[in-house]
């Protein structure tokens, strides 16, 4: 049986809590920045779909973050950051929607996110913000911590 939200650490609540809150505002700079060098304006069925994206992308992430987050620490075989990335589908998809020209990439950032035909996905936590910046390097802190205690209990340190 899965950990529940509240049987996360603290350090991993907070992470998740502040990852989801940052989820659609990012989805909706990220689209309008792009939409707005390449059509001018947002009309009003782009901004309408960003909202749709954003909340698709919410919950994609509030769904796969908890489920990361409650997996122990030694069988997380993924990150938050890359689950971030997967959910560029959703803003990427009304990018396509409106017709926006998908930017060269380079062949390294093709191969980690095929579907992140825009790079939209944070590269750090700072790309969604201060809060998300510092639950994740508290989160990561107190995830090595955890990590290396027990590497020591084991006598592997």
């Amino acid at each position: 049986m899965g950990t529940t939200h509240e049987e996360l650490s603290p350090y991993a609540k907070r992470l998740l809590d502040v990852i989801v809150a940052a989820v659609p505002l990012w989805v909706d700079g990220s689209v309008r920045k792009i939409v707005r060098r390449h059509l001018g304006v947002v009309n009003d069925d782009i901004a309408a779909a960003i909202v749709v994206a954003g909340k698709e992308a919410q919950e994609f992430v509030s769904q796969h973050l908890s489920n990361l987050l409650a997996i122990d620490v030694d069988e997380q075989s993924s990150n938050p950051l890359q689950i971030l990335r997967d959910s560029a589908r959703f803003p990427t998809q009304v990018l396509l929607n409106a017709s926006i020209p998908t930017p060269k990439r380079d062949h390294f950032d093709e191969q980690i996110n095929p579907d992140d035909l825009f790079g939209l996905g944070p590269y750090t936590w700072r790309d969604l913000g201060e809060d998300v910046h510092d639950a994740g390097i508290e989160w990561g802190a107190w995830k090595a911590a955890t990590v290396l205690s027990r590497r020591r209990a084991e006598g592997k340190i």
